[in-house]
């Protein structure tokens, strides 16, 4: 019986750590990904309600490349009626189509030009303080 407790405590261990590990680096990308990531819009393609909100589909062009992504997002921020609109979506330049925050400050309709790069943080903090706001408020 004694060794049976010993491999368990060790095994728990083992899944504590791994788990913190886990963590940490998912910190650290979230850190990663506010420090250096861009600024671009994303165009919803597809809703459906979903277990903890609403699971929104949205492309964004980086580089000339086009990116899918999806996320599931509270119901109060998106709805299923927001199809075709464009929020700003933050995204890692070093890999836009795995690492990405759709915001839910749509953009205005005026807006139609994206520059190829993306917009940095500073020109967002100038021209849309809220999107900036929102992005450091849900880490």
């Amino acid at each position: 019986m004694n060794v049976m407790a010993g491999k368990k405590t060790t095994i728990t261990a083992i899944v504590i750590i791994v788990l913190l590990i886990g963590m940490y680096f998912a910190y650290e990308s979230d850190e990663n990904l506010i420090k250096r990531g861009r600024y671009a819009l994303a165009t919803i393609t597809k809703t459906q309600y979903a277990r903890g909100g609403i699971r929104v589909w949205s492309t964004f062009s980086y580089r000339g490349v086009n990116y899918k992504v999806d996320g599931i997002h509270p119901i109060p921020e998106l709805t299923i009626d927001d199809v075709g609109k464009r929020f700003f979506i933050l995204f890692s330049p070093e890999s836009p189509g795995s690492h990405s925050r759709l915001t839910n400050y749509m953009a205005p309709d005026s807006m139609q030009y994206v520059p190829s790069e993306g917009w940095s943080e500073a020109w967002m903090q100038e021209h849309f303080p809220k999107v900036v706001e929102y992005v450091h408020d849900t880490r």
